[in-house]
């Protein structure tokens, strides 16, 4: 009998299978996170079996993932390069991500982030950087945040 503080690991693929499904009812993950979070418990084997059976089940989707965490990033006012880099941390590649990328536009999205975080105030020159500075923390290229903060620096006051 394993118990909960044991090192060996479970050799039983319908095992695995199951909890790789009790994982996914509660959200979507990535192959390489859902195969990092079932070899915790489960041998090799037992959880690559249980992967590509969730794959083959349409249970488990690196696209599906893929859009999710694109949503999730755009609503959260973050840029592009946060995306990417955020996505390749999860193993997502660049090209599930790509038409996303492509179908947005990422300037006004850049604005917006700034008018949630200064409201309607004025900038000297500080401020101008600081607002720059914040918006590439936030993965926005640079010419995105340069037209987002001229576009935040003509609105009428």
């Amino acid at each position: 009998m394993i118990y909960k503080g044991s090192k060996e690991k479970i050799n039983d693929d319908s095992a695995a299978f199951n909890a790789a499904l009790r994982l996914l009812t509660r959200r979507e993950y990535s192959k390489s996170e859902l195969l990092k979070k079932l070899t915790q418990r489960y041998s090799l084997v037992s959880a690559k079996n249980a992967l590509s059976r969730c794959i083959d089940s349409g249970y488990q989707s690196d696209t599906r993932y893929a859009d999710m965490l694109s949503r999730h990033y755009y609503a959260c006012h973050y840029g592009p390069l946060k995306l990417v880099y955020a996505a390749r941390l999860k193993g997502i590649g660049k090209e599930l991500l790509q038409d996303f990328i492509d179908s947005h536009n990422w300037q006004s999205m850049a604005f917006e982030a700034l008018v949630k975080k200064y409201g309607e105030s004025e900038f000297d020159y500080q401020m101008r950087l600081k607002a720059l500075s914040f918006l590439q923390r936030r993965g926005f290229l640079k010419d995105q945040c340069i037209g987002a903060l001229n576009e935040y620096m003509n609105l009428p006051k």
